[in-house]
């Protein structure tokens, strides 16, 4: 067979090759096709399945391994640093230290946003915080199935029916601290600052300091936010009027003014 006849053989076997993968695709294909979603549905039921920082610690393992590839796991829009972030995640966990809990996760935000690393993002949170802030509220319903945020506010709400402001002003102080659990405006530091003078008068009238209790609840007072405890104020102020008739006379402060009295600075609650 000369040269020419050769080529010209050569380019028919390819044409008919092509053609029949083209009719006839590879299984292989298939299997690769459906092997990636399925692993990538795996990973994530795993991590919504976690019930522990080991688990999560095995999941970052696992991920870590030479073995592991983006591609062929399905798993090429996880961020690249997954099982660094997951071992991070599991640290907070197991020493329930809110300051290991990440605030964001930067271009991997979106990643974490979706529907299985939210719901455990946001599991290993409550966690977190109610160790921390003894609100084993936080795990119980209907609070166990909300965000942090929104369970944070409505368990505020719940612990103000019940005149809990110890435990309010202790939950606020986190937040306002923190920076990340709702924003601090004008408004919620008024609120903070009418507990704590709330819990500082009930603190004077046990010390028998009659008069800077009664300046401490007229400061409640004056508090717009109706959120604050001025009924509790105002049946206070009331007694002690009646006990005590020269707190009549005492003039409160502004609810975010600085905390002081005829004795020096306030006792901090």
């Amino acid at each position: 067979m000369g040269h020419g006849s050769f080529l010209a053989s050569l380019a028919t076997t390819a044409l008919l090759t092509g053609s029949a993968l083209a009719q006839n695709p590879p299984a292989v294909s298939n299997a690769e096709t459906t092997a990636a979603p399925t692993a990538r549905v795996k990973l994530l039921a795993r991590l919504v399945a976690a019930k522990s920082p080991a688990e999560l610690i095995a999941i970052a393992e696992d991920i870590s391994k030479p073995s592991w590839d983006r591609r062929t796991e399905g798993a090429s829009g996880f961020p690249r640093e997954l099982d660094l972030q997951l071992k991070a995640l599991a640290v907070a966990w197991s020493s329930k230290e809110p300051q290991f809990l990440r605030r964001d996760y930067g271009p991997d935000s979106e990643f974490w946003a979706g529907p299985e690393p939210a719901a455990l993002r946001q599991r290993v949170e409550r966690e977190v915080i109610s160790h921390f802030l003894e609100v084993p509220e936080l795990n119980q319903p209907p609070f166990d199935g909300m965000a942090v945020l929104p369970a944070l506010n409505r368990l505020t709400d719940q612990l103000a029916t019940s005149g809990e402001w110890r435990r309010i002003l202790r939950l606020h102080r986190f937040r306002h601290g923190t920076g990340r659990f709702g924003a601090f405006d004008r408004r919620e530091i008024e609120f903070e600052a009418a507990i704590q003078f709330f819990i500082i008068g009930q603190n004077f009238e046990r010390a028998g300091l009659w008069m800077d209790a009664a300046a401490a609840y007229k400061t409640v007072l004056r508090s717009t936010d109706e959120r604050a405890p001025i009924k509790e104020s105002a049946e206070r102020l009331k007694a002690l009027n009646k006990s005590h008739p020269e707190t009549s006379t005492v003039v409160g402060a502004t609810p975010s003014a600085p905390a002081t009295s005829s004795h020096g600075p306030l006792p901090q609650p």
